[in-house]
């Protein structure tokens, strides 16, 4: 079963529209989750993210979004995918900041790391200085407002 999933999450992988490749985390999904559930495995390991967390991750699969719905992060940062696979498309539904196609995350970003994350402007920065943070606040804080003058 594992080997015919394979081959067709291989297959979408190959194929030249960036939609088409992003169909291959949804095999990916639905192999893992038939495995999973066969072999009665039901814990998962975003139950243990601590709350206000950023979530930097390789992939994030169609089901582990929904499962973000009962947690309380505050972003999501992808190394693989597009801002229209359907893990990023969820959990931007869902209301939190998600950046996909950040090519060696997992090598700049260290478990415990600071990271400021302005989804609107797709950047991340890693362990910011003072300065960084006081910029991104002003930021912040400019947008909610702009939000509340519109009855956003």
């Amino acid at each position: 079963m594992k080997a015919v999933f394979l081959r067709w999450e291989k297959r979408f992988l190959l194929m030249e529209s960036q939609i088409a490749r992003d169909k291959g985390d949804d095999i990916r999904d639905i192999s893992i989750r038939l495995r999973n559930a066969l072999a009665e495995i039901a814990v998962h390991p975003f139950d243990e993210i601590p709350p206000c967390s950023v979530l930097a991750t390789s992939r994030l699969l169609p089901s582990d979004a929904v499962l973000l719905a009962g947690q309380s992060i505050a972003a999501v940062l992808l190394e693989h995918g597009s801002i229209g696979s359907h893990a990023s498309l969820f959990v931007r539904e869902m209301g939190l900041p998600c950046i996909s196609g950040l090519p060696h995350l997992l090598t700049a970003a260290t478990q415990g790391a600071l990271a400021l994350v302005d989804a609107d402007a797709a950047t991340v920065t890693i362990d910011p200085q003072e300065r960084h943070r006081t910029v991104f606040r002003k930021g912040v804080g400019e947008r909610e407002r702009a939000r509340v003058r519109n009855g956003i």
